[in-house]
């Protein structure tokens, strides 16, 4: 459901709670009562079908999630083992490709990933000589093996799940059509006793309206840019943690295309801000927020 769909959900709820504790009102208008029910019924299946959606989204979300987690402890067991070998036997060039950490794995997207963890299976099985010393075996290899091929499946799908979320997203437009013309139906009646009971009128057009979400204003925008060149940064990490007396407060973000990112309704403190991205030297400044004060940082990152 977009945000646009979620506010006008609100509507329809505050209308039927609206019009529910006003029946004595509206209880002798001809028709209303079957537009009204109809009008609730839409109500029902919307949130049916938004349940739906979001159950989906999180079903996908959930085994994309324990596919990547799998294969990055595997990527990372096997460059461990590699790079010990590399430093028993003294190949430079070997430990310099399986040097990668979790974390660096974890920032990675899906391709790269999956190229990235097929290279270093590649990697041990180019070796000639018995690797089980160090425990790489065909055991090892095939849980390996299994753990590339799922989730290069996953992505090579993307209509994975998209086929139902897409009937889902169609059904929940449809609904909020048929809710419209059900309301202006209601509204139309309404208008009957428009005069008669004024006051009643007028909340009711009141509730009717859409509110726009309170977005809060903008506390921090940050641009990430390669110290050497200037041109933005994608996807750069930029963590930002505040230390307060009984928790911790960390929020996380990718930077857009041109490098930028916007931090809205931080709470005032001083904030430990962590800017990294594979490839480059990851960057660690302080920063304060005072209420009702935005910052403007360029932070340059260098390989």
């Amino acid at each position: 459901m977009t945000s646009k769909q979620r506010r006008r959900l609100r509507m329809y709820l505050a209308v039927q709670k609206y019009l529910t504790g006003n029946e004595a009102l509206t209880k002798d208008i001809p028709h209303y009562a079957d537009t009204f029910k109809l009008f609730l019924g839409i109500i029902d299946k919307i949130e049916d079908a938004s349940e739906k959606q979001l159950l989906n989204r999180r079903g996908i979300a959930k085994r994309k999630k324990a596919l990547q987690d799998e294969l990055v402890a595997l990527t990372c067991d096997y460059s461990r083992k590699l790079n010990y070998y590399a430093q028993m036997t003294s190949d430079v060039e070997l430990e310099e490709k399986v040097k990668s950490s979790k974390s660096d794995l974890e920032d990675m997207r899906d391709n790269s990933l999956l190229a990235y963890s097929a290279s270093v299976f590649d990697l041990a099985g180019s070796i000639d000589e018995d690797l089980s010393k160090y425990l790489i075996t065909p055991e090892t290899g095939w849980a390996f093996r299994s753990a590339l091929d799922q989730f290069g499946e996953y992505i090579d799908k993307p209509r994975f799940g998209i086929v139902d979320r897409a009937a889902t997203t169609t059904k929940l437009e449809l609904l909020f059509r048929e809710g419209n013309s059900k309301l202006r139906d209601i509204d139309t009646l309404l208008r009957i006793i428009a005069i008669r009971e004024p006051y009643f009128f007028s909340q009711y057009i009141s509730v009717r309206k859409i509110f726009k979400s309170n977005t809060g204003p903008l506390s921090l925008r940050v641009r990430v840019t390669e110290a050497l060149t200037g041109m933005p940064v994608h996807r750069a990490l930029i963590s930002c943690t505040l230390k307060e007396k009984e928790r911790e407060t960390v929020i996380r973000r990718r930077s857009a295309r041109g490098g930028g990112i916007a931090l809205k309704n931080l709470r005032p403190g001083e904030y430990r801000m962590v800017i990294s991205k594979l490839g480059y030297t990851a960057k660690e400044v302080m920063i304060t927020i005072n209420s009702g004060e935005r910052k403007d940082l360029v932070i340059e990152l260098g390989k």
